[in-house]
Parts: C-alpha cells; sequence; structure tokens
C-alpha cells in the first residue's frame, strides 16, 4: 500500500493534460465529487488501517481524483488526519528516508555508516508512531499570506486527559503546489504545562526542512506526499468534537467553586475562589511564546471584578472597574444578562455586547484590536482600534469607526496606557474551557469557553 499509494497520488497529474470539452468537465466534476464523497465514507472520521479490499478500492479511488496546483486559498484553514501510507522500518536509516535521496544532519551519519541504503523512502519514527496511536487526534493547520511567500504550518497532535503536542513551522507556497516548511517551534502540554520538545531546530538546518506535495485538493478533502513519501489523506475542518471528559480531583471542584462564587455576584466571594485556582495551576511562564493558539475561540465573560491592591489582605481595594469590561475608554457591563463575548482570533482580540442606547434602544456593541505578546510570557498587549454598532434584530453592522481610539489616546492617554503605557491582559489560569486574566486597569476576569456562533454579521473583525 505505501509505495502504491503514493505513486498513485503522484500519477493523477496524468488527468490534467488535455483540457476537456464542457461536457467533459461537468462529467468529471461528477466523478470526482462521487469519489471524493466515496474516500470520505471508507475513511470517517480517520483510520488507523483498512482490509485489503477497501485499500484496493481506496487506491482507484486515490488515482481517479483529478489534478491540478493548488491555491493558496484551496489549502488554508484546519484539516484533521484521515489516513496515512505506511512505510517499514528501515534499520539502515532509522530516521527515515528522503525520496530525493538527501541526508542532512544526523540522516546522513546514517546514510554513511551505512554505505548509502537504497531503501525505498520512509518516514520517521516519530510520525509511524503517532499515527499509529488509536487514542490521539492529528490535525494540520495552514495559514499562507496571499501571494503564498510566508506562513506557518501547524501539525497538532491531540491525546486527551490533558495531553497535546504541537509542532510548528514557517512555510511557503511554491508555484508548483508544493509546500515548503521548516520546523522551528514544537512543546508537549501536559495537563496545562509546557514542556519543551527535545529537538534543537534550529541546530539541525536542513534536517529540520521537508515539503508537501499537494496533488488534490477541494472543499473538504486533501491529498498530499510528504518529502519521506508518505501520502496524508486529510478532511477540511476539524474533528467531530468528542463530550468533554469531567475533571476530577481539586482543580475541577476549584473551578466549580469558582463558577458558583461568580453566580453570586459578590466580589468578596469571586476574588478569593478565582486567587485559588491562579496558585493551584498558574499558568505557564511561557504560555504566549510562539504564538497566541491556546487563547483562541470564544470566551463568555462570566464576572470581572476589581483586583486586589498591593499589601491588602483583608479589604479589597476598588483598583479596577467592577462588573465592567474597559476597552481603552469604551466601557461596557458585564453584569448585563446575556454576557460579553470575548474572541481571541489571527493575533487580534474583540468584546462583544448587547447595550441599551438612548433613542436608539437594543444593539450590539464590538470593540477590536490587535494582539500580541508583551512583557512576560503570559502577557498580551492590546491595542484597540475599533468600534463597531450592530442591529440588535439582525445583527447586521451600522456603524464602525477607528476615530473615538484616535481621540481617547490624544485628550485622555490615562485611559489607554494603564500604569505600564501599555494596555495588556495577562492569562494567570488556562484549562480547556475557564480562563482568568488580569487587566492592567487592576481588574479580574472569569470567563469560560463557549460554542455559541457569533451573532454579527460580517463575523471578521
Amino acid at each position: 500500500m505505501c509505495w502504491r499509494l503514493a505513486l498513485l497520488a503522484c500519477a493523477i497529474g496524468s488527468h490534467a493534460l488535455l483540457a476537456p470539452s464542457p461536457r467533459r468537465q461537468a462529467s468529471l466534476l461528477r466523478a470526482a465529487a462521487a469519489g471524493e464523497a466515496r474516500v470520505l465514507e471508507i475513511l470517517g472520521d480517520g483510520r488507523l488501517s483498512l482490509g485489503r479490499d477497501e485499500e484496493a478500492e481506496l487506491e482507484t479511488l486515490i488515482a481517479n481524483l483529478p489534478a491540478s496546483t493548488p491555491s493558496v486559498e484551496a489549502l488554508r484553514g484546519d484539516w484533521r488526519l484521515l489516513y496515512t501510507s505506511k512505510s517499514a522500518f528501515d534499520a539502515s536509516n532509522p530516521l527515515g528516508k528522503r525520496v530525493d535521496g538527501t541526508a542532512p544532519g544526523v540522516e546522513g551519519a546514517f546514510d554513511a555508516l551505512f554505505g548509502g541504503s537504497g531503501a525505498a523512502a520512509s518516514s520517521s519514527p516519530i510520525q509511524r508512531f503517532l499515527t499509529g496511536l488509536e487514542s490521539v487526534d492529528i490535525a494540520q493547520n495552514i495559514e499562507l499570506s496571499d501571494d503564498g511567500a510566508t506562513g506557518r504550518v501547524d501539525q497538532l497532535v491531540e491525546g486527551g486527559d490533558g495531553f497535546r503536542l504541537r509542532l510548528s513551522a514557517a512555510g511557503s507556497l511554491a508555484d508548483s503546489g508544493r509546500i515548503n516548511f521548516a520546523f522551528d517551534l514544537a512543546y508537549f502540554e501536559v495537563f496545562g504545562r509546557r514542556l519543551p520538545y527535545p529537538v534543537p531546530f534550529k541546530l539541525l538546518g536542513d534536517e529540520a526542512k521537508g515539503y508537501l506535495d499537494t496533488r488534490y485538493v477541494s472543499e473538504g478533502l486533501r491529498v498530499s506526499t510528504g518529502n519521506k513519501g508518505t501520502t496524508f489523506i486529510l478532511g477540511k475542518g476539524t474533528r467531530t468534537p468528542k463530550a468533554p471528559k469531567r475533571k476530577s480531583g481539586k482543580l475541577a471542584d476549584e473551578e466549580a467553586a469558582a463558577r458558583a462564587a461568580c453566580a453570586t455576584g459578590e466580589r468578596a466571594a469571586i476574588l478569593p475562589a478565582v486567587e485559588k485556582l491562579e496558585k493551584l495551576r498558574p499558568a505557564s511562564d511561557d504560555l504566549l511564546d510562539g504564538d497566541l493558539a491556546q487563547l483562541e475561540g470564544r470566551w463568555s465573560l462570566v464576572a470581572t471584578v476589581a483586583g486586589r491592591a498591593a499589601g491588602e489582605d483583608e479589604r479589597l481595594a476598588e483598583t479596577g472597574i467592577a462588573g465592567a469590561v474597559n476597552a481603552s475608554g469604551i466601557v461596557v457591563d458585564a453584569g448585563a444578562e446575556r454576557k460579553p463575548v470575548q474572541e481571541i482570533r489571527g493575533g487580534r482580540i474583540a468584546n462583544e455586547v448587547r447595550v441599551d442606547l438612548p433613542l436608539f434602544g437594543g444593539a450590539w456593541v464590538r470593540v477590536a484590536g490587535g494582539l500580541e505578546k508583551g512583557a512576560n510570557g503570559r502577557r498580551a498587549n492590546v491595542e484597540f482600534d475599533s468600534l463597531e454598532f450592530f442591529d440588535e434584530t439582525s445583527g447586521q453592522r451600522v456603524f464602525r469607526a477607528a476615530w473615538p481610539f484616535k481621540l481617547v489616546k490624544q485628550f485622555r492617554p490615562s485611559l489607554t496606557t494603564g500604569a505600564d503605557d501599555v494596555a495588556w491582559l495577562e492569562t494567570t489560569y488556562l484549562s480547556d474551557d475557564v480562563r482568568v486574566g488580569r487587566g492592567n486597569k487592576g481588574s479580574v476576569f472569569f470567563l469560560t469557553r463557549t460554542d455559541e456562533p457569533c451573532p454579527l454579521t460580517p463575523a471578521d473583525f
């Protein structure tokens, strides 16, 4: 299966040699759609192995998918791994053998030791191990600039029970449709703690580089072959979510206590409960190293209260704005019946909330801005630059402006700078569904992850 599937993935380019007539083109499109649907039916939400008959059918289906040079837009997004071709372990090439015969770095040392084995291309031991585990989900995220010159290629391995592995690479798209990449960041996450991946990518040079040749891509399916000969079949989008596992032990109890405290609305109850979470499992000091991926998503603001002033153990000082969100002087009520939602995506942050406006009635307000790593590994600097109003019923945008923030900065810089001359948000506790943060104004925020879709149009900010 390993070499046949790889060869067939390459061979499908022969279908594109002649330009078919419109009728023939329509027929080919229907056949491709039917073939793709059958591939997805066979593989479902992912398969480790196939029976002989299914494997033979899959080979035929892949061979008959029409080829084309993939575009940036077609490759972008989240992809879940459904199936990979297999290769036998080669003792003379324990780190895997590349298709083009090159053997940089340590790979070259093994190649020289064994006299340049003529064995077929083979995958790396780490790839062979991870793709052979039933208990893990593997996904790939591709982000490329419009011209394909720069981007990121992320591999995410989710093992459940608090385990996650991220392998991240700088990437670019060549005219041939090949994605070239070079790994430069990797780490494990175990119960919220980030552990280093024991590979010094910066010292590996070409050994940290690779490529993916994509021979077929559609809105729902991608077939790519890597530099070590492995063929990957991926489906578009994230894997069907599994039912979340209930937390156990002290952590679950303290999260439940914090939620209950937030429900009271009493600041004297909320702050101590939140501080227990922060002490029990503080966020990693290098949480934001690399990017902001761990914070991305939509978060419902359950409560916000003023923080504890330095040196005060008994009295809670009003160092923040209780029950409110202050976005560079634009204040929205966090105690409303429908809680504000904070969304972090693509290096930007947005706070959205329903408000009642004089003369106009109900409306949605969204304030958004840039987000980047700040003074430490848990702190993100925030630069709000957009104020939007949306119709309450339809969710359609009716007004957008940047000038309020420019005005605030010009006449009231203290509202935007905070104590350290930069507006920031520091994550002090983070689990799969709970986040605690502290802002430069002294406020403490308790948020829970939400699957509720954005009600606003456009959703982008």
